[in-house]
């Protein structure tokens, strides 16, 4: 038996060493044979990434070209721009000039023709104009008091509703200008960069080529280096479908779509203004003077005129007497004026809006071009790597050694091949070939070079991506301004933080549709920290409505809900909402104008409570949450729970306007009382600043109750928008240089919250920019 043993282990160790024997067999000559075989691979590999970046540099001449058509349109629409901004300065002068000239003469006058030309026009809009009577009759009042103001020489009045400062006067167009001309420059300059980008991967490619001329042959140099031009006789369809980029006409195709989509609305408004202008002087020619005969066909025209701007009321003063015999004889340019100054402001927007719209394609193509670079260049990119390596013809593929399948005979599975050789300049590769692939096989030398080329292109992505990582933070520590910061999206502080906030939502918003049917651009979810102590947050980089703050809050406190209230003391943000075209159209039609339902106060101080109408008398009805969490405060600061509820489920269908200020919940830490708002939705430009100092001033009035110090002021927003017609001031605002924060003084101690007045506070040390129009979105 053991020598039966002995004789089995014999021959199991001799066919072991047979096995060995014949794998060691593998000489130089089967590796020189290998590496001649990897290559012949390589070598093609090499040759289609050059060949790629040929393509790719052939493709970015023609977005060069799509970019210079798009970068002179925007020119010429900055230049058009411009005219229109001193078109309109030059036309507000002569207003100007022509009001003070006629202010004298009209003042009495003015009284006399004012309510038959006011009612006039608003009949006229009743009776013949179908949408938007509410704002429209907002608009006029509007116009018509703004021209009282400027007979009676008025001071200037700080409410962000009404426009005291042309945004057309000079300082702010120089800005416009400036921030024009440095946007026209960014856009060149980043487009330039990529065009950089490219040459740079061309050249170092050439580099490559001529270096491998050896193994590549002339003729891969001429070919590479020569420009691909399409036959003058040759059509375009052929050119494209010769170079294999046949994708370029489906993208063109999307360009141009896209851009259809986007210019169609303000295509179709102007064929429609032009239809109704011709039908409007047609009828003019035989206008007898009556409302029947404006009635007729100028009626369309007409409505549209009055929508855009009130002033052209004055078209209507041949039908009222006192007008006649008068305002128009007395001052024959005044009215034609504001047309003018109207039709400019008009013509501004339109040049604004062309502009703007040039500027999204630019940016947008510019992006575009960005991504499919920064794909090209992970693709191809790694062959232009090797420009600055020591590859050469002499070690392009070697095979360093073999280590093939070593196994007892009749034994399964077999393992795998392993293979160590260089590719290029890498250092040695180790590889793996599968069992089922033989040395002898052409596809086994073929696996493990496309591995190896695999591994190496890899390992020059990273050292590239490495360096130019390393390249970025060297430029991050030149720049020692914090402005230079990347900033992401929720970690702003006071007016740099909200600032911030709008300049992010104009990059990264996306256009929405609203309820208004303005339009708007919006993110969701955004907060901003402002500190409270020793300061108040009024924006100092435009004039924000300190006395419509504060009269509104007063008047939310006292539980009220009737917007004639608030409008006796001089604020009328409320009016249009309480309005009787209004509420008429939310389905209100019992309810008395100026009635808002169970708003904001009713709920801070009667939640629950059936609301029956804004005159009734709720004591005792509902839950006082204001009192509430004053009472909190006092007994238990350390509760998680103070918090005050203005979105009541069931009360929402009778509200002339549902809470965009949903919730606020207060924390004491430290002696200070903080307080965070949570706001469903918030308009950047005119809404956000007015909340921002109203529940400051709540947070400061509790905190003196209580006895306690402001602490901070935390917004967190839902809907964070900007209204489309609110883009333009808010650029404007942006450009402007933001001044310390005023102080809050509180002149008498109070102790309870209904005893306080509007003269127990006074603003300190505010030293505001000017006013900036924005319209208010109804």
């Amino acid at each position: 038996m053991r020598a039966l043993l002995l004789q089995i282990l014999c021959i199991t160790l001799s066919e072991v060493v047979l096995s060995a024997a014949d794998s060691s067999q593998l000489g130089e000559d089967m590796l020189k044979k290998l590496s001649t075989a990897g290559e012949q691979y390589v070598d093609d590999e090499i040759k289609q990434a050059l060949l790629g970046v040929k393509q790719v540099k052939e493709m970015m001449e023609k977005k060069e070209e799509k970019h210079r058509h798009l970068m002179d349109a925007l020119t010429h629409s900055s230049d058009k721009k411009k005219g229109a901004m001193q078109l309109a300065q030059e036309t507000e002068q002569k207003l100007e000039e022509a009001e003070q000239q006629c202010q004298d003469l009209t003042k009495s006058s003015f009284q006399e023709c004012r309510p038959c030309l006011e009612e006039t026009c608003k009949a006229f809009y009743t009776s013949t104009c179908r949408r938007g009577f509410a704002s429209f009759s907002f608009k006029v009042e509007e116009f018509f008091r703004k021209m009282a103001a400027q007979l009676d020489a008025a001071e200037h009045v700080s409410n962000q509703n009404e426009e005291n400062r042309s945004q057309t006067d000079s300082p702010q167009n120089g800005v416009e200008e400036d921030k024009a001309d440095l946007e026209l420059l960014q856009a060149e300059a980043t487009f330039s960069q990529l065009l950089s980008n490219i040459s740079l991967l061309y050249n170092q490619s050439i580099v490559l080529v001529k270096k491998m001329q050896q193994v590549f042959g002339p003729s891969f140099l001429t070919a590479f280096t020569t420009e691909l031009r399409p036959s003058e006789g040759g059509s375009t369809a052929g050119f494209i479908g010769t170079t294999g980029l046949d994708h370029i006409l489906d993208s063109v195709y999307d360009f141009g779509r896209n851009m259809l989509e986007e210019f169609s609305y303000t295509v179709a408004d102007v064929f429609e203004e032009i239809e109704e202008a011709e039908e409007y002087f047609q009828q003019a020619n035989r206008d007898t003077g009556s409302l029947f005969a404006l009635e007729q066909s100028q009626s369309r025209y007409m409505c549209r005129r009055l929508r855009r701007q009130a002033s052209e009321c004055w078209q209507l003063q041949d039908l009222c007497e006192t007008c006649k015999d008068y305002l128009v004889k007395e001052c024959p340019s005044v009215q034609q004026l504001h047309s003018q100054m109207e039709e400019m402001h008009m013509l501004l927007n339109a040049s604004r809006q062309q502009y703007n719209d040039r500027l999204r394609l630019v940016r947008r193509h510019t992006a575009d071009t960005q991504r499919w670079l920064s794909n090209m260049d992970d693709k191809y990119g790694w062959v232009s790597q090797l420009s600055n390596s020591t590859v050469g013809p002499q070690n392009i593929f070697n095979v360093i050694t073999v280590i093939p399948q070593q196994q007892m005979k009749n034994i399964r599975p077999k393992p795998d091949s392993t293979v160590v050789m260089t590719i290029l300049d890498s250092a040695p590769i180790t590889v793996v070939v599968p069992a089922d692939l033989e040395v002898d096989d052409p596809a086994f030398i073929q696996h493990a070079a496309q591995e190896a080329l695999m591994l190496h292109r890899q390992q020059i992505r990273e050292i590239h991506a490495e360096q130019q990582l390393h390249a970025e933070d060297g430029c991050k520590k030149k720049e020692e301004s914090p402005a230079a910061e990347k900033k992401t999206f929720g970690v702003f502080c006071d007016e740099r933080g909200y600032l911030d906030q709008i300049e992010y939502i104009m990059q990264h918003g996306r256009r929405k549709g609203d309820r208004t049917g303005t339009g708007v651009i919006s993110v969701f979810g955004a907060q901003a920290r402002y500190n409270l102590r020793d300061q108040f947050p009024l924006l100092t980089t435009k004039r924000v409505f300190w006395k419509g703050i504060l009269e509104e809050l007063l008047w939310f406190i006292k539980g009220s809900t009737n917007a004639k209230e608030l409008s006796a003391k001089g604020v009328k943000i409320w009016d249009a909402n309480g309005s009787r075209d209004f509420l008429d159209n939310l389905g209100f039609t019992d309810r008395e104008e100026g009635d808002l339902g169970p708003v904001y106060g009713f709920q801070w101080r009667h939640f629950g409570a059936e609301y029956t109408n804004m005159h009734a008398d709720y004591t005792g009805q509902g839950v006082d949450q204001l009192q509430k969490v004053i009472d909190t405060i006092k007994k238990n600061p350390e509760d998680r729970r103070i918090i005050m509820c203005a979105w009541n489920a069931k009360d929402l269908p009778l509200m002339a306007l549902p809470p965009c200020h949903a919730l606020c919940q207060f924390y004491v830490c430290d002696g200070e009382l903080s307080c965070q708002l949570y706001q469903r939705s918030g308009d950047m430009g005119l809404g956000v600043p007015f909340n921002i100092a109203s529940y400051a001033l709540l947070t400061y009035m509790i905190a003196h109750i209580t006895g306690l110090k402001p602490g901070d002021f935390v917004h967190t927003l839902g809907d964070a928008h900007i209204y489309i017609n609110h883009i333009e001031p808010l650029k404007v605002q942006l450009q402007r240089e933001i001044r310390p924060f005023p102080k809050l003084k509180i002149l008498r101690k109070v102790e309870n919250i209904n005893d306080f007045r509007a003269e127990d506070f006074e603003i300190c040390d505010y030293n505001p920019h000017p006013t900036i129009k924005m319209q208010m979105a109804v």
